[in-house]
């Protein structure tokens, strides 16, 4: 029952996105901010999960209690695996929470046929926390020391709280924002945002942008975000910024 009114309310959001006749960085965002509030429909009451972080180096058992039956999982952990999700403990709360929220449900409904935009949505959110808390912080107090203007960028860009992952990709291509990067960060910060980092963030945003439309998120879609996200080292490197 739960799947098929989170999959009818995703339907009525594209529907409402798709009599719009041109979509900006803030129809994308406040697309996936309805899909990630959807997430809160789960009845964490009802829903007894131990997180991924919190488990034992070799063994990690898990038991996901439901209104409707009860499923115990022991799964085995090479120390590896744990070691690339890491990073949790060092996550804001906020930022921890929409984490901890995607793969909870990541897990629920891994053998569902649902539409995995709602596990895209707060590992995005995640990702977005984490970049406003390490990086555009850093940048609003840079450029309030340099004199510059937020506008002077892009007049789309209006709030650096609200600095979506594609307005921070137009970023990385501006003088003054590179500029930020080499007088704010230490080399192997500046080689990680100039390269690896903009290619991972770019494959994360045509990953996740096509699905506010008509098209539904595979599982295969959600499995190549996490694959980037966690295992190729992303929030990784993300989270060790400072």
């Amino acid at each position: 029952m739960l799947i098929k009114k989170i999959d009818e309310e995703l339907a009525r959001l594209r529907k409402d996105l798709e009599q719009k006749s041109s979509h900006s960085n803030s129809d994308i965002e406040e697309f996936y901010d309805k899909v990630y509030s959807l997430t809160d429909k789960l009845d964490e009451d009802s829903i007894e999960y131990k997180p991924i972080y919190d488990v034992p180096t070799i063994l990690w058992e898990k038991k996901i209690e439901t209104t409707d039956n009860i499923v115990d999982y022991s799964i085995s952990e090479s120390s590896e695996k744990i070691d690339e999700l890491a990073f949790i403990e060092n996550m804001s709360e906020d930022s921890r929470k929409s984490f901890n929220t995607a793969e909870k449900i990541y897990k629920i409904l891994i053998d569902e046929d649902i539409d995995w935009v709602v596990v895209i949505a707060p590992y995005s959110k995640a990702i977005e926390i984490e970049l406003f808390n390490r990086i555009i912080r850093k940048f609003e107090a840079w450029n309030n020391s340099k004199g510059y203007k937020l506008k002077e960028f892009d007049e789309k860009i209006r709030n650096y709280s609200k600095i979506t992952i594609g307005q921070l990709l137009f970023l990385l291509q501006v003088r003054q924002f590179k500029e930020f990067i080499n007088e704010s960060f230490n080399k192997t910060t500046i080689s990680f945002l100039s390269s690896k980092f903009r290619d991972q963030l770019s494959s994360l945003n045509k990953l996740r942008n096509p699905f506010i439309h008509k098209k539904t998120a595979g599982y295969e879609i959600v499995e190549s975000f996490r694959k980037i996200m966690i295992y190729e080292g992303f929030m990784m490197n993300l989270i060790q910024i400072n």
